[in-house]
Parts: structure tokens; sequence; C-alpha cells
């Protein structure tokens, strides 16, 4: 009994509070808990070592092996859509390339000169201003000189305009032209004012130069053209541009008041034909 009264003293003294009646400081101690049992030996995955038989605690990596044969599958697939794209790609440049350089061999080696256009005669049947809507046509014969020893010229589509002063007072198309090499094609073209063939008025009073020239029995037109040629050789190969034709300054003679115009020929000339301007 008394060492239980020390021991109950040195409780006391310890934690400065008095023991409970009836309970023994030696229940306060938990028994032992014995150690987890160890895992069972199950067999290790493939390439990872036993760790049974390992000396090291740790579990090693395993190998590159593993991965390489999990994720092989898609980079081979992957890399080869991507070659094939490649091969694609480079073949079209390729094809590109061909043409182009193909292109501008022949080009260097038959050349391209740009043809000629002459205003071989023309002349101006019927012009009259009456109250405040025209009535006119134009007849031309127009001469296109190619000069291409191996390119043959082929015009699609000839689309034609009379101006005065920047007006358009009629217009025309002519169709399927060709030009054999160093040689020449005279094709006719008739024109239209467009008031007569749209029923649309020109006011007198908006173009007094045009009104005051026709009563001097002189007028000056100027005839436009856009056309789109075809340039082509004894091969397969061609070539296209398109042509932008000013014939201006085109000086007309009227027989009175309500006669014909007639161009006049150009002095400057041997054969008095008015060259016109071309632009490719």
């Amino acid at each position: 009994m008394a060492s239980t009264g020390d021991d109950q003293s040195k409780q006391a003294s310890v934690t400065g509070y008095p023991p409970v009646p009836g309970f023994s400081p030696q229940q306060q101690q938990y028994p032992p808990q014995p150690y987890p049992p160890q895992y069972q030996n199950y067999p290790p995955p493939p390439y990872y070592p036993n760790p049974h038989n390992n000396p090291y605690p740790y579990t090693a990596p395993p190998p590159a092996a593993y991965y390489s044969q999990q994720y092989a599958a898609a980079p081979h697939e992957s890399s080869g859509r991507f070659t094939f794209v490649r091969f694609i790609l480079t073949m079209m440049i390729a094809l590109f390339l061909g043409a182009f350089l193909l292109s501008l061999l022949t080009f260097l080696i038959f050349g391209a000169d740009v043809p000629q256009f002459f205003i071989q005669s023309m002349s101006v049947p019927e012009f009259n201003i009456s109250g405040h809507a025209l009535r006119a046509n134009w007849d031309a014969n127009i001469t296109i000189s190619n000069s291409n020893e191996k390119l043959v010229l082929f015009f699609e589509k000839i689309e034609g305009v009379i101006v005065h002063e920047e007006t358009v007072l009629a217009l025309a198309i002519a169709e399927h032209i060709n030009v054999g090499t160093r040689g020449e094609t005279t094709f006719n073209i008739k024109f239209v004012s467009a008031t007569s063939s749209n029923h649309q008025e020109v006011v007198m009073g908006e173009h007094p130069d045009l009104v005051r020239d026709r009563n001097k029995q002189e007028v000056s037109f100027a005839l436009r053209m856009m056309a789109t040629t075809t340039f082509r050789s004894s091969s397969l190969w061609r070539r296209q541009a398109s042509l932008r034709v000013f014939c201006e300054e085109l000086h007309f003679k009227f027989a009175g008041p309500a006669g014909a115009g007639t161009l006049v020929a150009a002095s400057d000339r041997k054969d008095h034909r008015n060259e016109c301007l071309v632009y490719a």
C-alpha cells in the first residue's frame, strides 16, 4: 500500500492533478502493436526485378524497352502520314516550277512581240443630232500585224468604243480573229451610237464641242479597244496577254450638214495608215 501512495504522489507531482480514485496509472499504457504482415509474394510484372531478391530496398525503374514497346506504333503511323503529305507537296511544287521554267524558256527562245494595230480605213455613214438625241454609225477596217516568226496570234474577242472628249458615243465587239506568223489580218467592225440602241438621250447643252465641230463639218474621234490575245507556237506552248489599244486623234471631214464623214489619211506614213498605240 505504501508503494501505491508513492505512485500517486509521483503522478500528482508530475501532472499537477490528483489521481483519480480507482484508476491505476499502469492502465494508461497501451499494449504494443504487432508489425504489419508482409505482402505476399506476388509475381512481379515483366521487366521489374524481384524485391525479395533485390538487395536495394527501392524498386528500380523499368528499362527503356518497356516504354518503347507500348508507344512505338503511334509515332510510326504519324510519321508515315507526314511523309506522304510532304511527298505530295514536294511533287506539286516541282510541277509548278517545272511548268514555269518551261514557259520562261520557251518565251526566251521564241520571243513574243506585241502586235501592231492600224486603222486601214474608217467612215461615218450617219451622224445626226436631232433635238436631244444622237444617231450615228462608224464603219472601220482595222489591220493587225504580227511580227513574230514562230508565234501565231488568236483574238477571242475585241471590244471597242468610239470616244469624243472622254465621252463614249458608240461600242462594238469583234470575235475570233487569227493572225499568222509574220502576217497581217484585216477585220471589219461596225459601231452603233449608244443612244440609238439604248434609247438614251444626249443633251446638246452637255456636249457643245461636239455640236460645234459637227456644224463645222470636222470632228475628231478616238477609237479604243481592249483585247485578250493568245500567243501560240507550233508546240503545246501558249501564253495569254491583255492588250489595250488607243487610236487617238482620228480626224473626219463631213460632206455637208447631213453628209457622211471620211477619215483623213495619216500624212506621216507612206501607206497613210493611222497607227495605234498598244499597251500590254
